[in-house]
């Protein structure tokens, strides 16, 4: 089957206000166009939820649903005890600290998406000799999805092992 060969891995880097948001509408519209993009996981900061919330669905009538604690915890109260928070919702749209948490990785263990958006992708970039929660975060989830696009104005902070990390 091509479908499970075909693994995009996108990074889209430059300057701030030239429309990276729009280039990512563009291409999960065609991702979902293709049949590839039933189930969309967006991983942002907190502050910038609302805001690509509302592009996407404005622009390209892309419905996220947002998850922050409190709705995962009401989540929680209307499904099974044993099934996955993040395979009740087909298209979401999460912080990239809440995902972190240790009982969230656990989810995303056994969660699989078509296509994730992990947007400001230079906050999970590795500095230094060691990992970070986000940049464990961002390997997990590279892993657990068909198409994997990356956005950021800066994206490494001039090492190239932190540029590594991203690709």
């Amino acid at each position: 089957d091509s479908k499970k060969h075909f693994r995009p891995r996108i990074l889209l880097a430059d300057a701030v206000g030239m429309g990276k948001t729009i280039q990512v509408g563009i291409l999960l519209s065609e991702l979902i166009y293709r049949g590839r993009g039933q189930r969309i996981l967006v991983v942002c900061l907190k502050s910038m939820m609302l805001q690509l919330q509302k592009e996407l669905w404005s622009r390209f009538s892309i419905p996220l649903e947002a998850l922050d604690s409190n709705k995962i915890q009401r989540t929680y109260a209307k499904i099974p005890s044993n099934m996955n928070p993040f395979n009740y919702y087909n298209r979401t749209i999460v912080s990239m600290d809440t995902l972190k948490s240790p009982k969230m990785m656990k989810y995303i263990d056994s969660s699989h998406w078509d296509v994730i958006v992990i947007d400001e992708c230079h906050n999970v970039a590795k500095r230094g000799k060691t990992s970070s929660d986000r940049s464990r975060l961002a390997r997990k989830l590279s892993s657990a999805s068909d198409a994997l696009i990356l956005t950021s104005a800066t994206p490494h902070d001039g090492t190239k092992e932190s540029y590594a990390s991203l690709l």
